[in-house]
């Protein structure tokens, strides 16, 4: 059985966990922090208590790795939308500026990929 368990953080205290994370505070200790903080019942607690190290970011990384796949889908999507756009009398030049900006700085940016 798996069970998901997702904390959302905004304004201060999501800015307080990222001071943390930057402050070398693991993102495991900070879901048991705030798992142990919650109003979970106990035995809903208990199965994520005995979580290995380490799974937490994990789950994190996979989670962000399937928006990212969403995101690059979209795009994709887009790109009829764009051409046909390119050839529009009336917006034509404006978006052969808005494309030639991305390209420029797609050409400037140093891309980084982390190897698990």
């Amino acid at each position: 059985m798996h069970l998901r368990l997702e904390f959302e953080f905004k304004g201060k205290v999501a800015k307080g966990i990222w001071f943390a994370l930057q402050s070398k505070n693991s993102v495991d200790e900070i879901f048991q922090h705030y798992l142990a903080k919650s109003a979970l019942p106990d035995y809903v607690k208990a199965y994520y208590y005995d979580v290995e190290d380490g799974a937490t970011a994990f789950a994190i990384r996979q989670e962000i790795a399937k928006t990212d796949a969403k995101k690059l889908t979209w795009l994709y999507s887009c790109d009829a939308s764009v051409r046909q756009a390119l050839y529009n009398h009336n917006i034509g030049s404006e978006v052969q500026a808005l494309v030639m900006s991305w390209a420029n700085e797609a050409a400037n940016v140093d891309i980084i990929r982390e190897h698990d």
